[in-house]
């Protein structure tokens, strides 16, 4: 690196809370509450997904069940592709 680059410091966690406006700290608690929130429902969903009675109630090893990726196609096909009628 060229001598004359200032070298980046890592600000910590604490030196960020204590420059922020109240505004500020107000996103940063925010954020961290909906990033735990979402692991929460992630591990949550992981282990729904384990549960032999909701598999079956969902009919999830069913071959002829959609995936999600398949029902997202159609939703597209569906909804945002341009028709013939369109024209």
């Amino acid at each position: 690196m060229p001598p004359n680059v200032p070298k980046l410091r890592r600000r910590t966690l604490y030196q960020h809370w204590k420059g922020a406006e109240p505004w500020q700290r107000r996103n940063m608690v925010l954020a961290s509450i909906m990033l735990v929130w979402a692991g929460v429902l992630m591990v949550d969903m992981h282990n729904l997904k384990q549960d032999p009675v909701l598999r079956a109630k969902l009919k999830l090893d069913d071959p002829d069940t959609l995936t999600l990726r398949q029902r997202w196609g159609n939703w597209v096909d569906r909804t945002l592709k341009m028709k013939d009628e369109d024209w």
